[in-house]
């Protein structure tokens, strides 16, 4: 089936709140104090749960950029209440005054890897308070979304976050208060800082974008469009959802903060309307982004004028099953891109394989078996309304090759994991990366793995979890493997269940304090940590940096480039074995060291 000529059917509406977008909205929401596109942040055509809401309207004329948004499930997507919750600042008052002009035929999601879903149903959580909690919806799609594992939500870790914790912001608003450039995809890094009393904590998690502003990515910011985006934290197991882009200062630029809303706060509300599809890993069979046979290629451009036209070119990988290409652009100034494809040819508005010539600036084209070397890219920028300046635009190129085999046998399962249910029950999950398995073993052993394995499940074919009772006293390590009628495959990664973190490093201390540099040397107390990180902050600085990602059994570390006469904070921890499933030490207690005059 052309997957760029899918037909899609609306279904009806569930009983529930329901909300409708309204572009002209948008616009009023820019100095509202709880709006939130990622400021010094870097383009990407990679992050690929991170999709764009789009806003067509009955009469389908244009697309409108709404907000940001994460895939969590293979149909159900995440956003921000507020986002088409325009006119309501909570629940109650949302379900009343907006409920009957929802319509989700007007609302589509994009996602740069697979294209263009329509939404069937919306629901709002029923403790949204806008700028205050919950400023969460979830939006479920007609199809479900190939080619992109949904992201993993957070929902086990509830302390606070120390502040300083490290986290990656994604989405597609403007990269400034002044400038209108949203509808690119962009990422950047943040850390965690203290929340300011409008946005309460532990229903927030906050950051700060100050002066100095060091290269972009570094450290980053939302703005207008990016509300609705994931926040990014790995505690141990990879990258979790752990906030949606709720709000923050009326600026976007320098001496600025930012909020999302905490996903753990709303993890039962999440599971519940999601049901089964936000536990999924894999939607099909097809490969996803970031296997090794997916591959995954892109460029952008801008285009001032109407009538201006780019062109480019990338390989195809051999045998390539699947071509998708896409393209976003600017829709500030409300544009419309047309796109054409041709395979070993240079398309024409007239001659092309694929095109994507609807309104908007956002389209795909997708070629089954393409059978070429190369696949030549118009984009034609055909209006530009407004006429407001530079225009611009990303294009994104995905080559799904069939899901590789060493013969006849599957591959072997990868990415292992566990997360604790209750007290003695543990879900193991993994990623099935065959599609001629039969079925999976997942195996057992007391210990460390160097014992004596027994079975403990046989599943059938990409059952991707099984949930074990496990005595939270003991540690058990797990593996698991695909197998057909011509054999088995390698196993997975090994998985330490209940297997402690190192100890945390103790005599935190300063040696050798000079004007610009100084030693820090601490007591390493365990022995089977795979290495330490060390973070430094200013003395009243709420963010810390880490300096070193240092070895196994090193005990010092040589920071130098200091500002003299100045105090600074300093703490480590020992990191754990995350391809075992072992998580890193606490951190040691805080070092003060002021360096000389």
């Amino acid at each position: 089936m052309d997957h760029a000529k899918r037909a899609l059917v609306w279904a009806a509406l569930l009983v529930g709140l329901v909300v409708v977008g309204d572009a002209r909205a948008a616009e009023q929401r820019s100095a509202a104090p709880a709006t939130a596109n990622i400021v010094n942040g870097i383009r990407t055509n990679m992050q690929p749960t991170t999709g764009a809401l789009l806003y067509v309207g009955p009469d389908i004329k244009n697309q409108f950029l709404e907000c940001s948004g994460v895939l969590i499930g293979c149909r159900t997507f995440l956003t921000s209440a507020h986002c088409l919750c325009t006119q309501s600042n909570n629940y109650a008052a949302c379900a009343q005054n907006e409920l009957a002009n929802i319509d989700p035929a007007d609302l589509r999601v994009f996602f740069q890897h697979a294209g263009i879903f329509h939404v069937r149903e919306l629901y709002v959580s029923p403790t949204y308070l806008r700028g205050k909690r919950s400023d969460l919806m979830l939006l479920r799609l007609s199809e479900r979304v190939d080619g992109i594992e949904p992201a993993v939500f957070n929902q086990k870790h509830g302390l606070p976050l120390p502040l300083g914790t490290s986290a990656l912001i994604a989405g597609f608003g403007n990269t400034g208060d002044d400038r209108l450039d949203a509808a690119i995809k962009r990422v950047g890094n943040v850390e965690t800082a203290r929340c300011p009393f409008t946005a309460p904590e532990p229903d927030n998690i906050c950051w700060d974008f100050v002066e100095p502003i060091p290269a972009p990515g570094q450290e980053s910011n939302v703005c207008f469009k990016d509300d609705g985006g994931p926040l990014f934290i790995d505690f141990g197991s990879g990258p979790e959802v752990a906030g949606i882009h709720s709000g923050g200062s009326s600026t976007c630029d320098a001496d600025a903060f930012a909020f999302d809303s905490d996903v753990y706060r709303s993890r039962e509300w999440i599971r519940t309307v999601g049901g089964r599809d936000v536990t999924r890993k894999q939607c099909s069979n097809l490969g996803e982004v970031g296997d090794n046979f997916v591959f995954v290629d892109g460029d952008s451009g801008m285009l001032p004028r109407s009538d201006d036209e780019a062109r480019f070119s990338f390989e195809v990988p051999e045998g390539t099953e699947l071509l998708r290409v896409t393209v976003n652009g600017d829709t500030e100034k409300t544009g419309d891109y047309d796109m054409f494809v041709g395979l070993d040819s240079l398309p024409t508005k007239v001659d092309y394989d694929c095109k994507s010539s609807g309104v908007g600036q956002f389209g795909i084209c997708a070629i089954e078996n393409p059978d070429a070397a190369f696949v030549n890219i118009l984009i034609r920028h055909v209006k530009q309304h407004l006429g407001r300046g530079k225009s611009r635009f990303q294009v994104t190129v995905t080559a799904f090759l069939p899901r590789p085999a060493d013969g006849p046998t599957p591959w072997a399962p990868e990415r292992l994991r566990y997360e604790v249910r209750s007290e003695e029950r543990r879900r193991l999950t993994w990623k099935d990366m065959s599609r001629n398995e039969d079925g999976f073993e997942l195996q057992r052993s007391s210990g460390q793995g160097d014992g004596v394995f027994s079975t403990r499940a046989v599943l059938k074919a990409n059952r991707t979890f099984y949930v074990d009772v496990a005595k939270p006293d003991k540690i058990f390590a797990y593996r698991v493997r695909s197998f057909n009628e011509h054999g088995a495959s390698e196993w997975s990664n090994l998985c330490l269940v209940n297997r402690p973190a190192p100890l945390a490093p103790r005599r935190l201390r300063a040696e050798n304090v000079k004007f610009h540099r100084l030693t820090v040397r601490w007591n390493d107390r365990s022995d089977d940590e795979s290495g330490f990180q060390l973070q430094r902050r200013m003395q009243g600085d709420e963010k810390w940096d880490t300096v070193a990602t240092l070895g196994a059994n090193t005990v010092t570390y040589d920071d130098e480039g200091l500002d003299s006469a100045t105090t600074y904070e300093y703490r480590v921890r020992a990191l754990g074995h995350g391809s075992i499933c072992v998580p890193d030490s606490n951190y040691s207690s805080k070092l003060e060291v002021t360096t000389q005059d």
